[in-house]
């Protein structure tokens, strides 16, 4: 089984883009693939959307401050605490330890929003392969 971060900037474009990467996935690993996504923005919405719609396992690194969900991937504990811009930090050190390839849709000619920034730095530690897609 292979373990895929999905995330990317809330205004990325393509939805396209994202559904030929998915269909990709789909096609070259069948069934075995784990989605892990943040559930937040665009790109993750749809990585969810089609990750369940290709029968792929799907799991949810939502901020805790939005409380526990379907497809939650953090205990039941981790969630129900006050909203503050941390927890976007949090949730994504956890999304990256749990996973083996980290995919970011990113706008064309814009710097990365910081929370991904941290994101890519946090999967160099971990040596996880990390794909930004344009």
């Amino acid at each position: 089984m292979i373990k895929i971060a999905i995330t990317g900037e809330n205004d990325y474009p393509s939805k396209r883009k994202i559904m030929q990467f998915m269909k990709k996935l789909k096609d070259k690993y069948g069934p075995t693939v784990t989605v892990l996504s943040g559930g937040v923005t665009e790109p993750e919405k749809l990585a969810k959307k089609y990750a369940l719609e290709l029968g792929f396992t799907y799991k949810e690194y939502n901020p805790s401050f939005l409380g526990e969900k379907m497809y939650s991937a953090m205990p039941s504990d981790y969630y129900g605490k006050g909203q503050h811009y941390s927890h976007y930090f949090d949730r994504y050190r956890h999304m990256v330890t749990a996973t083996e390839y980290l995919v970011i849709f990113q706008k064309k000619s814009k710097t990365l929003e910081p929370t991904l920034q941290y994101l890519i730095k946090e999967a160099e530690k971990k040596k996880v392969t990390t794909q930004i897609i344009i």
